[in-house]
């Protein structure tokens, strides 16, 4: 089997995606909250928004539900979530929240380890053999 074998079979039994989330708890408002991860499309869309934070943070929450018109204008009096979110949170909150985000992105430590010289030629060597017997 060649490389390019090797990485298509290797994509192909990549499970489907699963968001994985996470509950927070805001002491000051009295809040829990269910946060999940992300798709990257969207990560990237948030990206180009005036405050990517807030609309990053709009797009993770699952609970409470921050769409909810009654919520923005009614309880907050604001047009949208995004300015609701402006009102109702912190910048320490804001900032924890994202952190949190990002972890469930996989940007915390050990989403991604690097594998030495040895631990890689271990790998290709348990792959062959695996090759061998399957043949």
């Amino acid at each position: 089997m060649d490389k390019n074998s090797n990485l298509a079979a290797g994509l192909l039994d990549l499970p489907e995606f699963e968001p994985e989330r996470r509950r927070v708890r805001l002491p000051r408002l009295g809040m829990e909250w269910v946060l999940q991860e992300v798709p990257y499309d969207r990560v990237m869309r948030c990206r180009r928004e005036r405050d990517p934070n807030l609309f990053l943070i709009l797009e993770a929450t699952v609970s409470p539900n921050l769409r909810d018109k009654a919520w923005y204008e009614g309880k907050m009096g604001c047009p949208t979530p995004v300015d609701a979110l402006k009102k109702q949170l912190r910048v320490g909150e804001l900032d924890k929240l994202v952190r949190v985000i990002d972890r469930l992105n996989g940007y915390g430590a050990g989403s991604v380890l690097e594998l030495s010289d040895e631990e890689l030629e271990g790998q290709a060597l348990g792959a062959a053999l695996e090759n061998l017997e399957k043949n």
